[in-house]
């Protein structure tokens, strides 16, 4: 793993795994649907991948407001995942993957990347990766918000 990549998520990760945000479901739906101008129940039935999702919030807030088939949660932190793991321990339609976006392999409708595209060491080589892990079909979409 690139170290400069590594530092980065380690200064990261206390707001990931310790800093407690908790937003009500209604501004959840604002933030990750309305002003996208998607419905919540467009990501019904579908599998949804929430790429560098930190400590999982959106995961939760995904999981809450649509019905999903699954999640994936792609996240770096070691720190975080874990932190995801031990939060969504008893969700069996979310998978929490530790890798790097620009590699990492996963099959999605709807990918989802908010606050990190910026982040990453290689942002069109993790655009390119994130790309060719969405299901190409009716309905399948690429959501990146910086």
């Amino acid at each position: 793993m690139n170290n400069q990549t590594q530092k980065s998520v380690d200064s990261f990760s206390w707001q990931w795994t310790r800093q407690s945000v908790i937003d009500s479901p209604k501004t959840f739906y604002r933030r990750l649907f309305k002003e996208c101008g998607i419905f919540h129940d467009y990501l019904d039935g579908k599998v949804v991948a929430d790429v560098c999702s930190g400590n999982g919030r959106h995961v939760w807030a995904i999981n809450n407001l649509s019905k999903n088939v699954k999640i994936i949660s792609i996240e770096l932190s070691e720190d975080a995942t874990d932190h995801q793991k031990e939060a969504f321990d008893d969700m069996e339609n979310i998978i929490i993957i530790q890798g790097d976006a620009e590699n990492v392999k996963f099959q999605a409708d709807f990918i989802y990347m908010i606050g990190a595209i910026q982040h990453v060491a290689r942002p069109e080589m993790t655009l390119e990766n994130i790309m060719g892990n969405l299901n190409w079909g009716g309905g399948s979409w690429l959501l990146v918000f910086i």
